[in-house]
């Protein structure tokens, strides 16, 4: 499978390094990191973009924000994620849809660029946004993310996989991680998070 590795099999391929980012921050009790600060400080080489062309990075803020790593060229994993995340948002009113944004970071910056990841997730959805960064910043947002990804050697057409954590970040609208969906979660339960989190968010609102 081009896209999703297991912990184990990543673990082998990235070392003890990799299984350790993996595994770090699991326990429940500790602080919800801060993964939006992730991604909006340091703007400098993000293009944050969508069907309707350049997005502000600001406009994540105050969201609730569904977060995905993959790349354009993924065989499996990311259509079926992006599958299942373009049927539970389709099935968001109106008004919960404003509240709510679908980031896809790509994992593969050497072919995607803005304008081919934009077009990629226009086919899903067309509110959902796609992330291209410079590889060192790309490096840094996931190891915040605790997500994973390295390139196959490319074949003799030059065409390369890129196997990468198959997961889902739920992050709340302070950019606090709430909880991380496991691949091949139902459309159906991914509604249910995001409208959980919805209610959270109005109930903290003053």
């Amino acid at each position: 499978m081009g896209g999703h590795l297991s912990v184990a099999s990543l673990a082998r391929r990235l070392g003890l390094a990799a299984l350790a980012i993996l595994l770090v921050g699991c326990d429940a009790r500790a602080p919800a990191p801060d993964l939006g600060e992730a991604l909006w400080a340091e703007p400098e080489g993000l293009v944050l973009t969508s069907s309707q062309g350049p997005q502000a990075l600001e406009g994540l803020r105050g969201k609730v924000l569904l977060v995905a790593f993959g790349y354009t060229h993924c065989p499996d994993v990311c259509p079926a994620n992006l599958g299942a995340a373009a049927q539970a948002i389709s099935r968001l009113g109106p008004a919960e849809r404003q509240q709510v944004r679908f980031l896809m970071v790509s994992v593969d910056p050497a072919r995607d660029d803005a304008a081919t990841l934009a077009r990629y997730l226009a086919f899903f959805h067309p509110e959902m946004l796609g992330l291209v960064a410079p590889p060192q910043r790309l490096a840094r947002i996931a190891q915040s993310f605790k997500a994973v990804y390295v390139a196959r050697a490319p074949g003799p057409n030059g065409e390369y996989a890129v196997d990468h954590s198959a997961q889902l970040w739920l992050l709340d609208s302070q950019g606090k991680l709430v909880r991380k969906l496991d691949f091949g979660t139902p459309a159906a339960d991914i509604l249910v998070a995001l409208r959980s989190e919805l209610t959270n968010r109005s109930e903290r609102q003053p």
